[in-house]
């Protein structure tokens, strides 16, 4: 396989990835897992969560985080603007990292592995789209890579 492909393929599985994820809710909102029809519609638990974070302006940042998760990713498979895209997810997983896992050492032993493993997996992720910003957009690209309009 050549690396064009390789870049293309992760991206798009780096894309879906944070596209689809779902995530539990913490103990107070467990009722039901956070996905993205309940993110737009369910705003109360959304901004109780920012708002426990201490994060100012906790509706306008839900609605920033919501947007950001659903249109990023889009244009990260498109690969329009695909190197800012990565940036601004990196930055919407740092925040969700943030906000959604609490600290890891405060963590009671029964969900220590649990919240271990959720944050490594978004380390994981950052390091993904940080190899994303340095490859760029993939062959099947909309948007051509810089080398093809850089004369």
């Amino acid at each position: 396989m050549k690396k064009i492909h390789i870049i293309t393929l992760t991206s798009i599985l780096l894309a879906q990835t944070i596209l689809c994820h779902s995530q539990q809710l913490p103990a107070p909102y467990a009722t039901t897992p956070t996905k993205r029809t309940s993110k737009i519609i369910g705003w109360p638990e959304i901004t109780k969560r920012v708002a426990t974070a201490g994060l100012p302006y906790p509706e306008y940042l839900g609605m920033l985080g919501t947007a950001a998760e659903m249109l990023l990713p889009i244009l990260v498979i498109l690969g329009l603007f695909t190197r800012w895209a990565a940036f601004g997810l990196i930055l919407y997983v740092l925040a969700a990292t943030y906000i959604g896992h609490p600290v890891i050492w405060r963590m009671p032993p029964d969900g220590f592995v649990r919240e271990l493993l959720a944050q490594m997996k978004n380390l994981a992720m950052i390091g993904g789209l940080l190899l994303l910003i340095g490859a760029g957009p993939g062959h099947f690209a909309l948007q051509p890579p810089r080398d093809e309009y850089d004369a």
